[in-house]
């Protein structure tokens, strides 16, 4: 090789090692293949699975993981490489073409990667998983959503619902409305207080059951309440007006939003729901027996997550089959649908596993498809969580927790909010 040759190769090779010693962001480990090409690669293969050969797609990567920003760009770079590798073309602006959502989120196991393919006719979903033992060590940790609670209430007699009330006069303050076995009372917020107002008894229908379960329906004008298999109806004025009857199908809970109800009922003297329902193609009628529900709508389709008396807790797609989508074990017998500003926007609230006898928490999960995945720190609670409902608009859910020291029954708003 000539001199001059040689010369200018060395210089070359100079000033290769100078820019990764130089430029931040750049390493030796990110000219390579790095960390996360495996699990990239086999993920970039699912994904031209769904998609159509050469399509364009516009790439958009969020973390929910313990991931740190360094590894979570790492992680890009390896998608981006096996993505076109695989015949994607990759564009730098939507410009109509589809988008593909990639979540990097973790479970109990290690890591989970999900990627949504958003078409207009729908959306197909790929994942991988990495066990912990496999997937290096993250250099930091982030949570993505606070979830906090704040006490509204509590007293001595058992809790079974309650909602917080616009003001009945200008100027007044919010009201509280409480759902107890034998009676409903309305307070009235005087500074940082409630005062009683009013109280209504309502039919118990003979022995009041061991563990009796009552809730509340807000609508525009009035309320509903299920508790002993009544149904009453109220309204408030300047008082309570509730008048109640007895009714074998109650008024469903709300919870599903914009008008998709279910067709479910508080199963008369016990402390669980019954939903009835008639298989597609089939005159037979069959039932589900749950402890408690959520359910939200998710880009036009209607979901739901109930956890049934065998403890097991179960994900229907409502456009679908009877067949449940997927199964969870290991949760508490309690959940909930809230909504954040955050990230799908829509999130499960889960209790803990356990009995009445122990401490409790509530922790949030994101639903990608049929993974759960934890998206805040259990939020600890002084005793068992009795009830978990969604609040009136969803931002909020209530929390009943019988307090293990104090014996009494505590009132809780949750939020969930972005994490910094």
């Amino acid at each position: 090789m000539p001199a001059t040759r040689r010369l200018i190769l060395i210089i070359i090779v100079l000033l290769i090692l100078l820019l990764f010693l130089t430029v931040p962001g750049v390493s030796l480990a990110q000219a390579s293949l790095n960390a996360w090409q495996d699990p990239a690669r086999e993920l970039a293969k699912k994904i031209a699975v769904i998609a159509s050969p050469r399509q364009t797609v516009t790439l958009s990567v969020r973390n929910i993981s313990s991931l740190a920003d360094s590894e979570v760009a790492a992680v890009r770079l390896a998608l981006e490489a096996e993505l076109r590798v695989g015949g994607l073309r990759l564009a730098a602006k939507p410009n109509g073409a589809p988008e593909l959502r990639i979540t990097l989120s973790e479970n109990l196991q290690g890591l989970l990667w999900v990627a949504e393919l958003l078409r207009n006719d729908g959306r197909e979903v790929a994942m991988v998983s990495l066990p912990k033992a496999a997937a290096p060590t993250p250099t930091a940790t982030t949570q993505m959503f606070v979830l906090q609670s704040k006490l509204i209430w509590e007293q001595d007699d058992p809790i079974l619902d309650f909602a917080l009330l616009d003001p009945g006069n200008p100027g007044a303050g919010q009201r509280l409305l409480l759902l107890e076995p034998t009676g409903l009372s309305l307070y009235q917020a005087d500074q940082e207080h409630f005062k009683f107002q009013q109280s209504v008894p309502l039919p118990t229908n003979g022995t009041p059951a061991r563990d009796p379960r009552g809730y509340l329906v807000l609508r525009d004008d009035h309320f509903l309440l299920s508790i002993a298999g009544n149904l009453c109806r109220g309204f408030l004025d300047q008082k309570l007006n509730v008048t109640c009857w007895n009714q074998s199908q109650d008024v469903p809970r709300q919870y599903v939003e914009e008008l998709h109800w279910l067709e479910l009922s508080l199963v008369p003297r016990r402390n669980y729901f019954r939903q009835r329902f008639r298989a597609e193609g089939s005159d037979e009628q069959g039932e589900s027996l749950f402890s408690s529900a959520a359910g939200w709508v998710e880009g036009g389709e209607p979901l739901r997550f109930d956890v049934g008396l065998d403890g097991v807790a179960r994900l229907y797609r409502m456009n679908a089959d009877r067949a449940p989508a997927a199964r969870f074990s290991g949760w508490g017998s309690q959940v909930s649908g809230i909504s954040s500003h955050c990230g799908r926007e829509r999130q499960l609230l889960v209790t803990r596993a356990g009995d009445w006898t122990e401490l409790d928490a509530v922790q949030a999960f994101d639903v990608i498809g049929t993974q759960a995945v934890a998206v805040s720190s259990p939020l600890e609670f002084p005793g068992p969580v009795k009830e978990l409902w969604p609040g009136k608009t969803f931002m909020t859910a209530l929390a009943i927790v019988q307090n293990l020291k104090t014996s009494r029954y505590e009132a809780h708003t949750l939020t969930l909010s972005c994490g910094r």
